[in-house]
């Protein structure tokens, strides 16, 4: 997260918008044991505060923003057959379906047919809310990334590895085969390619990330945005670069989603 926060110290005894727990807690630490106490503020926020709050709170000083929420979860507690209860992963999966129009339309957009021609540019690696355009800047919401690779005859045949950052959740294709996903914007993602959904050229990498809070895309420095062989001396292919995009944006129970779409104009290489 380099440049989206700073370390904070203080030493002077002003707070700092230090944590007002932990600040208690060293002062009585320091009153009860009569020596100097140091305080480490290292926590990443990853939940609202509503979801520690109770239903009954929520109900009486927040109606009727968070109901259909509450009511949809007492609902779930409540269900008398358990079994009838859809397991997280489908709850995710119908979520998507939901909302993401990328997966619906036909063909989809992970398939390397489809017709992306007239896309604009945007330059990878970046988060998407810093590229400039105020319709994205404060959005959170589902971003597509498309890019095409050629492979050079030395790698012909072999498996190959794609490689990037992502924030936060993602799913991956390659010539319309799924070829991983991950959670969480700490994963650095290594998914292999087989070489048998490869061909020479104008091979079809499409992203699909989900950023879930503060920013999000595909960051990272420029070389871990790459696809290369499985030995270290293999020949790379950065997929950084001038990418071209279009964004969707539509509101669904009071949150901004964005589907942004990118695909690179003109194919690379990877070279010796």
């Amino acid at each position: 997260m380099a440049g989206m926060y700073s370390d904070n110290i203080r030493n002077s005894g002003d707070w700092g918008g230090f944590s007002a727990i932990g600040y208690f807690f060293g002062r009585d630490l320091h009153q009860a044991l009569n020596v100097p106490i140091g305080l480490i503020h290292t926590s990443w926020g990853g939940t609202p505060a509503e979801s520690w709050t109770s239903e009954e709170m929520l109900r009486a000083r927040l109606s009727p923003d968070f109901d259909k929420q509450l009511d949809t979860i007492h609902k779930e507690r409540s269900a008398s057959d358990q079994a009838t209860r859809k397991p997280m992963s489908e709850q995710i999966e119908d979520w998507y379906t939901a909302n993401d129009i990328g997966t619906q339309v036909q063909p989809p957009w992970f398939e390397p047919d489809f017709n992306d021609a007239g896309w604009k540019t945007m330059n990878l690696p970046c988060f998407f809310q810093h590229v400039g355009d105020p319709e994205i800047a404060d959005v959170n919401g589902i971003i597509w990334f498309r890019r095409e690779f050629d492979v050079p005859p030395a790698l012909a045949g072999k498996d190959l590895v794609l490689k990037f950052h992502a924030d936060d959740n993602d799913k991956t294709w390659v010539n319309g085969v799924e070829v991983g996903s991950a959670e969480g914007s700490d994963v650095y993602r290594e998914y292999t390619l087989p070489a048998a959904i490869l061909k020479p050229r104008n091979n079809v990498i499409a992203v699909r990330v989900l950023d879930t809070n503060v920013i999000g895309g595909m960051q990272g420095k420029s070389e871990e945005l790459c696809v290369c062989g499985l030995t270290p001396s293999s020949s790379l292919l950065p997929v950084h670069g001038d990418i071209s995009s279009r964004w969707i944006l539509r509101r669904r129970q009071n949150t901004r989603l964005i589907s942004l779409t990118i695909h690179v104009s003109q194919a690379s290489s990877i070279t010796e």
